[in-house]
C-alpha cells in the first residue's frame, strides 16, 4: 500500500479512492493515505465494514455491490 501511494507523490489536498477498503492492503492504504493528508474514500463491499473503515481514517464510504448502475449496464461495461 505504502509502495503504490509513494509513486503518487504528496497526498495533501488529494482526493484517493481506496477499493477493497477493509481487506488488509485496502486498510494499510486508507491509514497510510489519511496520515499523508489525503481525504479518503473507502470503498467497502458490506454495510458491516464501514464503522471499521471509518475508524482507520476514511472520510467517505461507498459501499459497492454487484448490480451494476443501470447506465453501465446498458453499455455493456
Amino acid at each position: 500500500a505504502y509502495e503504490g501511494l509513494r509513486r503518487i507523490g504528496s497526498l495533501a489536498d488529494k482526493r484517493i479512492l481506496v477499493t477493497g477498503a477493509a481487506g488488509g492492503v485496502g486498510s494499510a492504504a486508507v491509514a497510510v493515505a489519511k496520515a499523508q493528508g489525503a481525504t479518503v474514500v473507502g470503498v467497502v463491499s458490506r454495510a458491516e465494514q464501514s464503522d471499521y473503515v471509518r475508524g482507520l481514517g476514511a472520510d467517505e464510504i461507498a459501499l459497492f455491490t454487484n448490480d451494476a448502475p443501470p447506465d453501465l449496464e446498458a453499455a455493456s461495461i
